[in-house]
């Protein structure tokens, strides 16, 4: 398994922060990102950079030349003012002492805010003076503002100072590093730091236009102090700062500090101050002109894209999606293990520029060099980076959002077109004091406020700093994450939200972790994302979150609005909003995960809904064709099939884009380009990827998923070819092209040299919400971690417009496709409308191999990752279209087809190997070919050796006259023949011979060698030199005589041997050993010598077993003898000389004494030490003289202590130990007035309340008590269920009468005051009365069922007034009720009911609402007739107390219908009764009263007949 670099554990969830920007600000940032797309488009080339480098240099060693040149002005200075201290007059002196003073209090005693100088005797006017002085010599004028105090004669008494909280927290730290450094600076060296400093914040505050306002953040806590983020860039712990000298005299940390201060000063203005520092004026190529007017141009282009929105949300969306769209992430700089930043002897070195003397030219070169790196810290960890450079990492991403942020909200940041003032913009904040004035701090920092006259705040853009502490999987082995990252607060409608504009634009490559950055891939899932979200979602995984806004952050509105959605950047054209919706959903319960799939879709809505209104409109539905498309629908529909079928399980991190040009939308579906028409809202294709190769960047091997670009497939320098690989995403910028990222699978896993292949696109294992989510099986794809992709950028104005060159191009069959040809524009590869022909080659099919692979999980649960212990698998694999299966397709096979024989023949070409290849594979850069750990399990290529050989020859061929002959090797390879050839030219006259037979003599002294031509089969014999050699036998070897033959042809020798008398080995004959004890008898050797040859010894090492034959104890010494033996030819043999050891005894080693502590009759205390030996286990018992001391009186609230110290001696040692133990307090003795009659104390008064509530399924508890008369804690309430407090209970939670008291507890003065006792009356829930309706012969009353009843109470009225109970009703069960006594015609009746409950008493709920009914007797039908003309007569007996009637008929099972009749009438006829039918009919009356209808119970059906 491949080791990788230990940088690469920032990724995670999540992140990296490699530096930030030094300066407390908004333009404040870390490192930086790729250009817009590929090296080839880049518009900082080669020599650019080149010449920003050599721009570094210059600057670089300007500043170290005006540090020198300067030095000797600065010393001379300081001797002035020395010399001036001693020749000035009296009056000098006490001017020069009050700066003294002014400048001790303002910078050394800062603490104290107020400056006394009563004793000066000056006047408001001098003391002015001197304090201006002061600020201008240490650059603080703007940073520290003084309010003057005097006396009724004008003279000033004291100065109230109030400093910068930023440059105060400077100072602090730069104090913190002095205490730190092995060399303590001088207060003159510490107040050239702080001075240099308040430079370095001045012109910062001073160039808003470049760096915008300071964030609160970093102004107005003191969470990241200015100096720590100095450091940062230094790669340099703040706790470790006192380690980068060596404490010499030379320099020391302050002076180390103050130089690297220097040194951004230096890098800031060159960068920004138009007027250049080293020369009089900026020339074309300057730093100016590249960083700082850069800058300027660059926020100007991206400013374009508010223009015409109107909310803040979408002001906010059109700059994160440019942002992402414009810059890259820099993951060449991270996974380059950050080698540019500062080290420890660039800090040292930069030391230079804050020294008095010159230095060295080697310190001097070494300040360059060291400038250099701090120039481009800078540049990256700062918005130039993300801005100019293009290119940074997560707080560069978060510096440039925020500075655009403030430029595109004037009317926040500015008044009259001048930036406002940091104090009016963020509030002005002050010291934090406590009540008695002291300084606040925490964890030795000073802590700040609002001041009572401050404005509102009233920014809208801050930063935020989370604290990764997570472990992340990188090849299976799970590393720490403990980095920061930074990301952005935004205010929108008084409300804060989260915008992360870093990991918005690097989804793919840092959270995914799957795919390079993507441009087209642009999710929004950290866009106006709350507080709370976002803790969630990174439960587990942090340590911190380091914000301003967690308790303003809650607002989750715009999570689920629209942008949620856009898979992509989204695009405009003043009226519509244009992006492609993913409508899949996502949600988890426990641990499953539950993930619907939806289509994606091309989607427009109006830009004047705003961000949380309006409907989306369809412009395609990329799987049903759906929407407003008119021409092209199959286009979509089977580009969309191809990606979620085929392509999605092939290549990881593929999204679908869209991009607007020119009132189109360009947009990607497996390999091809269509163009989405807005005029007609038609579909064409424009450009399709077949062959594709690329050309690799060199500069960029830092991070080479980022380093391959387009390029054509003839060029020298390609180093890959793919076809017919899927885009991965494309987006056009507003430099008017269109980046497009063809996907592909060399990975870094590989190191982008082969693709890796069985993509398991069902595999998840991941924390979320704290939940750990895993599925897919075993195979992780770890191995697709940054895949890359081929890019290249188009001039769009070339691709829409209408100038195309074509030419005809033939493209190749796929395994599923045939071949076709078609008209491609020779610039961009716009395909020509209906220029598509087919070809004869035909679909090729697939060419399935088998294939093993290693995953990076586990088989246990260990974190052994080694290759041992790592699942594997096989898989079926397709090598021309990388289709993986986990079993072979029905109808394949898995087999090479080998061939394209070649051979390696030896030098008379009478031998050859001959070696066949996979005529489908071979050449293929895939991980199943290529890489050992995922070997392809059938051989690419197969050997075979042969001597098989044939020479073809022309007609008429002779050697004498030479010629061009050609070998011809068969081999035979898994049952088939293969033919490898090769041509040799002959010279004339010469014969090819191969090796010679030999023909040996009966006696083996002569032999003859004969040579054949390999061409024309003429025989050559010749005599052999014959040697002897005769060797005898020896113990290990055969003796024999060996002939050998030796003769030359053609200048090369052939040998032949012949062995002749050979005699067996004599084997060794080895005797008693010699045995030989080591000088301190713990090991024994025994040496054999052979009698045949004494020069063959063999020695052994003995097994030594000791045997004790007197064991030691502590008083006695013991005995071990020890025997020394071995194995050896199959035999033992033991040294008869033994080694007897003697142990000596050590004696008693008793162990420290355990005390026990007893009390004896009397009442005193005993104290036993026990010594054991901790090798025999003997006890001695010494008991010791104890004496007791009174540590603490008791009182009556509180416990007193006694203390007791025993001594005991033992074996001339002396232990003592002590003991304390604790009186317990008295408690109050109070007499009948409830006064303590030994300490005075009144005695509490604790005051319950009786309380009634209902019954809710839940404990219910009493009030808390009022007390009186002192205080009391721990309060224990008990409940009861008798009034006589015995039977004590829970909290109750069922209805009925309890009885409450509360105590004081143990931990207060009041410990057993106890109150008064109440009850605790729970009563069951009311009911509802549902209905009050009339039956046959009375009125039936219903009511709900309540939950904890025993029964109720039924209530009734005639008046609505006065309720006579009626009815208990014993059930809970039963909710209804039938009056018999309501019977009287036209009687209005009223009902109430009580719910009560028989628990340790009966208690009763309160009355239920009111019903009112009215009594209406039961009608009767007197007559029903058929009536001709398909009527029903239908006559009944007259209610006089009804309104009106109402009679229902019905026949069969058709629906019932019903008619009305008024009061006055007696009979109604119904009609359009169909004939042959049987009709029931019955009748009810109503009353109506107040709008409300009440009916009488139905009559007793009738039927009839219609028969005419």
């Amino acid at each position: 398994m491949r080791k990788m670099k230990k940088i690469l554990a920032w990724l995670t969830v999540l992140t990296v922060n490699v530096s930030m920007m030094p300066m407390p600000t908004v333009a404040a940032a870390a490192a930086t990102a790729t250009d817009a797309s590929t090296a080839s488009n880049e518009e900082t080339t080669t020599s650019d950079a080149t010449k920003e480098a050599t721009q570094a240099q210059e600057v670089a060693k300007k500043a170290v030349e005006k540090a020198s040149k300067t030095a000797t002005t600065t010393a001379a200075k300081k001797t002035t003012k020395e010399t001036k201290k001693a020749t000035s007059t009296k009056k000098s002196q006490s001017d020069q002492s009050l700066e003294n003073t002014i400048e001790e209090g303002i910078f050394t005693d800062r603490d104290q805010t107020k400056i006394d100088v009563s004793n000066y005797d000056a006047s408001k006017s001098e003391v002015k003076s001197a304090t201006k002085e002061v600020l201008k010599d240490n650059n603080a004028s703007k940073l520290v503002n003084v309010i003057y105090d005097t006396n009724a004669e004008g003279k000033v008494e004291t100065l109230n100072v109030e400093t910068d909280p930023t440059y105060a927290t400077a100072m602090n730290e730069i104090d913190e590093i002095n205490e730190k450094s092995a060399r303590k600076a001088t207060d003159e060296e510490l107040q050239d730091a702080y001075s240099a400093y308040g430079a370095l914040q001045n012109y910062y505050e001073s160039k808003q236009e470049y760096f915008g306002i300071a964030a609160p953040y970093f102004s107005s806590k003191d969470s990241e102090g200015p100096i720590r983020a100095l450091l940062s860039v230094a790669d340099i712990e703040f706790d470790d700062i006192g380690t980068i000298t060596d404490g010499s005299s030379k320099d020391n940390s302050v002076k180390t500090v103050t130089g690297l201060i220097q040194g951004y000063y230096y890098a800031l203005t060159e960068m920004t101050d138009e007027a250049g520092t080293y020369t009089q004026s900026h020339e074309k190529g300057s730093m100016y002109d590249t960083y700082g007017k850069k800058l300027l141009e660059v926020r100007d282009q991206a400013l374009e894209v508010v223009k015409g929105k109107t909310t803040t949300a979408e002001k906010l969306l059109a700059l994160n999606d440019w942002l992402g769209n414009y810059a890259n992430f820099d993951m060449g700089y991270i996974n380059n293990q950050m080698k540019e930043d500062l080290g420890k002897e660039d800090l040292q070195a930069l030391s230079t520029l804050a020294d008095d003397s010159q230095g060295s030219k080697d310190d001097q070169e070494a300040a360059a060099a060291a400038m250099k790196k701090l120039i481009a810290g800078v540049i990256r960890s700062s918005a130039f980076g993300v801005l100019v450079d293009r290119k940074s990492v997560c707080l560069s991403y978060t510096a440039a959002y925020n500075y655009l942020v403030q430029c595109a909200f004037p009317e926040i940041y500015k008044e009259n077109g001048e930036w406002k003032k940091k104090d009016d913009i963020n509030g002005t904040w002050e010291v934090k004091k406590d009540s008695e004035g002291n300084v606040e701090k925490v964890d030795g920092k000073t802590q700040y406020q609002l001041t009572a006259d401050s404005k509102t705040p009233t920014y809208m853009v801050d930063y935020v700093r989370i604290q990764w502490d997570s472990k992340v999987k990188m090849y299976g082995e799970k590393q720490d994450f403990n980095n920061p990252h930074y990301f952005s607060a935004v205010k929108v409608d008084g409300k804060w939200y989260y915008v992360d504009s870093c990991y918005n634009d690097i989804y793919v490559e840092c959270l995914q972790r799957n795919r390079v950055e993507t441009d087209g891939n642009l999710p929004h899932s950290y866009f106006l994302i709350s507080d709370t979200s976002l803790r969630k979602q990174f439960d587990g995984n942090y340590q911190y979150i380091d914000t301003l806004y967690k308790d303003d952050s809650t607002d989750k509105t715009y999570e689920d609005s629209w942008v949620s959605k856009a898979k992509g950047p989204v695009y405009n054209d003043g009226t519509y909003y244009y992006y492609v919706k993913n409508t899949s959903t996502y949600s988890t319960s426990g641990s499953s995960v539950n993930y619907q799939e939806g289509n994606d879709q091309l989607v427009r809505r109006k830009m004047s809904d705003g961000l949380l209104s309006g409907e989306d409109e369809i412009l395609v539905d990329y799987k049903t064709g759906e929407g407003l498309i008119k021409e092209g629908k199959d286009l979509i529909t089977e580009g969309y099939k191809e990606d979620t079928d085929v392509n999605d399980k092939k290549y990881p991190g593929l999204t679908h884009s869209a991009a607007l040009y020119n009132n189109a939308l360009y947009l990607n579906l497996s390999n091809k380009i269509y163009k989405y028409d807005l005029s007609d809202n038609s579909v064409t294709l424009v450009k399709e990827y077949n062959e594709v190769s690329a050309k690799q960047d060199e500069s960029k091997t830092d991070f080479p998923g980022m380093s391959f670009t387009i390029t054509t497939n003839d060029d020298k320098d390609k180093v890959h070819t793919v076809y017919n690989h899927p885009i991965a995403g494309l987006a056009i910028k507003d430099d008017g092209k269109m980046y497009v990222a063809i996907a592909t699978n060399f990975t870094d896993c590989a190191k982008y040299k082969y693709e890796e292949t069985n993509y398991n696109s069902e595999y998840m294992d991941y924390t979320f919400n704290g939940q750990h989510y895993q599925r897919g099986g075993n195979n992780d794809n770890q191995e697709f971690m940054w895949s890359a992709n081929f890019t290249e950028a188009l001039d769009m104005s070339h691709v829409a417009g209408t100038e195309h060159t074509y030419e005809k191009v033939e493209v190749a069959p796929t395994c599923t496709e045939d071949g076709y040809t078609e008209e491609r524009c020779t610039t961009c590869g716009e395909i020509k409308a209906d220029s598509k022909k087919a070809t004869d080659a035909k679909a090729t099919g697939h060419h399935y191999i088998k294939a093993h692979e290693f995953y990076y999980t586990p088989k246990d649960d260990s974190k052994d990752y080694s290759e041992t212990n790592r699942n594997e698998g096989d898989f079926y694999l397709c090598t021309d279209c990388l289709d993986a299966q986990s079993s072979l397709p029905d109808g394949e096979t898995a087999e090479h087809a080998y061939g394209n024989a070649t051979a390696t023949w030896n030098d008379d070409n009478t031998e050859a190997e001959v070696t066949v290849s996979c005529t489908e594979c071979e050449g293929k850069e895939l991980d199943a070919l290529l890489d050992d750990q995922n070997k392809d399990t059938q051989e690419l290529t197969k050997t075979a050796e042969t001597t098989d050989i044939k020479v073809e020859k022309p007609e008429g061929f002779d050697c004498e006259k030479g010629g061009e002959v050609t070998y011809v090797a068969t081999a035979t390879i898994d049952g088939k023949e293969y033919k490898a050839s090769k041509k040799v030219t002959v010279e004339a006259g010469k014969h090819t011979y191969g090796e010679p037979t030999f023909k040996w003599s009966d006696d083996n002294k002569t032999c003859k060698a004969t040579f054949k031509c390999t061409v024309c089969g003429t025989e050559h014999t010749e005599d052999c030199t014959v040697t002897s050699k005769i060797v005898a036998a020896t113990c290990t070897t055969k003796g024999s005589t060996t002939y050998t033959a030796t003769v030359s042809m053609n200048g090369k020798d052939y040998t032949d041997t012949k062995e002749t008398d050979v005699v067996d080995p004599l084997g060794h004959k080895y005797g008693e050993p010699t045995f030989k004890w080591s000088d301190d008898h713990k090991t024994c050797t025994a040496t054999f010598t052979c009698e045949n040859d004494n020069s063959h010894v063999e020695t052994v090492d003995c097994t030594i077993t000791p045997e004790t034959t007197k064991a030691v104890t502590c008083e006695e010494d013991g005995e071990i003898v020890y025997t020394a033996s071995c194995e050896f030819g199959g035999k033992t043999y033991t040294n008869p000389e033994t080694y007897k050891e003697v142990v000596k005894s050590s004696g008693h080693q008793y162990k420290d004494p355990v005390y026990t502590w007893s009390t004896d009759d009397e009442g005193n205390k005993v104290c036993v030490a026990a010594f054991t030996c901790s090798i025999c286990g003997k006890t001695e018992n010494v008991p010791g003289t104890v004496k007791a001391e009174t540590t603490k009186e008791v009182t009556c609230t509180e416990d007193g202590s006694i203390k007791y110290t025993a001594t005991i001696s033992f074996n001339d040692q002396t232990y003592t130990t002590s003991k304390i133990e604790t009186v317990q307090k008295t408690g109050h003795k109070y007499d009948d007035n409830g006064v303590c009659t030994v300490c005075g104390h009144k005695k509490p008064v604790i005051t319950l309340k009786a309380k009634k509530a209902v019954y809710t399924g839940k404990a219910i508890s009493i009030d808390e008590p009022t007390i009186t008369e002192g205080e009391v804690v721990n309060l224990n309430y008990s409940y009861y269920s008798d009034k006589d407090c015995k039977n004590e209970i829970s909290e109750p939670v069922d209805p009925g009468v309890y009885y409450v008291t509360v105590t004081a507890d143990a931990g207060s003065d009041n410990a057993g005051v106890t109150s008064n006792t109440v009850t605790l009356t729970i009563a069951p829930q009311a009911t509802k009365v549902t209905s009050v309706a009339n039956a046959t012969s009375n009125v039936t009353v219903s009511w709900n069922k309540v939950s904890k009843a025993s029964g109720y109470y039924v209530y009734r009225s005639t008046d609505g007034k006065k309720f006579t109970k009626i009815a208990t009703v014993k059930s809970a069960s039963t909710v209804k009720y039938n009056d018999k006594k309501a019977t009287k015609n036209g009687q209005k009746y009223v009902y109430k009911v009580v719910t009560y409950y028989n628990g340790n008493q009966t208690v009763s709920s309160a009355y239920s609402a009111a019903k009112t009914g009215y009594r209406l007797s039961t009608m009767k039908v007197s007559s029903l007739t058929n009536k001709k003309g398909k009527k029903a007569y239908i006559k009944w007996t007259k209610n006089s107390k009804s309104t009106g009637y109402q009679i229902k008929y019905v026949t069969g099972k058709s629906k019932a219908k019903t008619v009305k009749a008024s009061s006055k009438a007696k009979t109604k006829t119904i009609s359009k009764l169909k004939k042959g039918k049987t009709y029931k009919v019955r009748i009810r009356s109503y009353k109506k009263v107040s709008n409300v209808t009440y009916y009488s119970a139905w009559s007793k059906q009738k039927s009839v007949k219609i028969k005419k």
